[in-house]
């Protein structure tokens, strides 16, 4: 087992020219369930069983393409390893949906 000095995590905000490092991070299935890290952006009109799968990975795959995909992904040398998206909370419009998560101001 490599020890913690023999990894060296480094970290690259997300851009159009990293949605390889993307996809192969998050495979064939897109991680959890076909998410493509849209989970939490969709909500309303969008029914998320009719998005998840190849419908949530084009629209990343969009977001991406357009530099508005935010994020930072993560690397053990050149394979990409974790993933963490971050952005204003208007984004993740499920949050506002979701009790513990619903602003109290």
């Amino acid at each position: 087992m490599p020890t913690q000095d023999q990894h060296k995590y480094r970290y690259k905000e997300v851009s159009a020219e990293l949605w390889a490092d993307f996809e192969t991070l998050f495979g064939n299935n897109g991680a959890c369930g076909g998410c493509w890290c849209q989970h939490w952006r969709v909500w309303g009109s969008k029914a998320w069983d009719d998005i998840k799968g190849a419908t949530a990975k084009e629209m990343t795959r969009q977001l991406f393409a357009q530099n508005e995909m935010t994020g930072l992904l993560a690397y053990d040398g050149d394979e990409p390893v974790g993933w963490c998206s971050y952005g204003p909370r208007k984004i993740y419009s499920r949050i506002e949906k979701t009790r513990p998560y619903k602003r109290d101001d």
